[in-house]
């Protein structure tokens, strides 16, 4: 559902697959892997009005997404599952009360836990710069600039979360209170550069991370290599220059999986994504299959059916148009 007036648009968002829910958020550029197995669930609430996004997404499954917002935006994430373990921002963990920060001239990383909800909150730096001008005669905090996490009291956080889930809902049940969003999107914005002022900001992450999560990217791209896919854990380490232990202790801390596992899941979304593209419906799936180097169909079927909760030819029938 999308609904507008003047430049206010509500969507909601259902999907079944992740590499849609990836596609989900109006403007980012995103790619998520599915880490856990099971048939994906995924939903998104979303309102853009000039320039601000609010938005809530929730998955039903373990992720690890890259992530970067939309060109001069700032991106603030909050947990709306204060009761999970919380995401992994960046290479490092980060707890339910605490406020996730990247500029959209820096990627990040997020690996999620199963039955996970996030609020975002994305405004455009120059206006809300602007109204920090406004409002408190002063520039924007250091901490909006650089990815990092704001550690939250938990009355803060209960401020903060009550706002945006009170603000989606409120429109979602009246898609057409453009005044709303306007009247509660001001307050959001002094409640979190109130919260920014202090320097309690920390670090995006810690040394041993910032060097590990461009790792992981750049062994899932080995993975699916199309003229020399790394599909073992020697051959993945080997094209990584590391050794197996450090090829494990990478994975693991940024992933929480085993390198294998990791091969398993990336190989099993290609494929995926694969039978899901109607330009390459001429090709069977034992085609398919074999680019990604499986080549036994029935075991190949029952990886997969656990992996995502169905079969093969009924991702091939459910692909999108």
């Amino acid at each position: 559902m999308a609904t507008a007036q003047g430049q206010a648009r509500y969507r909601e968002w259902q999907v079944s697959d992740v590499d849609e829910q990836a596609h989900s958020i109006s403007a980012w550029q995103q790619d998520y892997l599915q880490l856990s197995e099971g048939a994906f669930r995924g939903r998104l609430d979303e309102v853009r009005h000039d320039h601000l996004q609010i938005f809530h997404e929730y998955t039903s499954h373990a992720t690890w997404q890259q992530c970067q917002p939309w060109p001069g935006a700032i991106w603030f994430g909050l947990s709306s599952s204060p009761g999970s373990a919380g995401p992994s921002f960046n290479g490092h963990g980060a707890i339910a009360h605490h406020l996730l920060i990247c500029p959209a001239n820096h990627d990040f990383t997020l690996r999620t836990p199963d039955c996970y909800g996030i609020f975002g909150l994305v405004l455009d730096q120059a206006w809300l710069a602007e109204f920090a001008a406004r409002r408190f005669g002063a520039a924007l905090p250091a901490g909006c600039l650089r990815p990092g996490v704001l550690p939250l009291t938990e009355s803060a956080y209960w401020q903060l979360s009550h706002a945006l889930r009170q603000l989606l809902l409120s429109l979602r049940q009246d898609p057409w209170r453009a005044d709303l969003l306007d009247t509660v999107a001001e307050g959001l914005l002094q409640t979190l550069l109130t919260l920014l002022r202090p320097a309690r900001q920390r670090p995006d992450v810690p040394p041993r991370g910032r060097r590990h999560a461009p790792l992981v990217a750049q062994a899932r791209a080995l993975i699916v290599d199309p003229l020399r896919p790394a599909v073992t854990v020697d051959a993945l380490a080997a094209r990584l220059f590391l050794t197996r232990r450090t090829l494990q202790n990478c994975i693991g801390e940024i992933l929480g999986v085993s390198p294998l596992t990791f091969i398993h899941a990336v190989r099993l979304q290609a494929l995926r994504r694969d039978l899901r593209t109607p330009a390459l419906s001429a090709l069977d799936i034992q085609d398919l299959a074999a680019r990604h180097g499986f080549w036994h169909l029935s075991h190949l079927g029952q990886a997969y059916k656990k992996m995502f909760g169905e079969t093969l030819s009924a991702s091939r029938r459910g692909r999108p148009v």
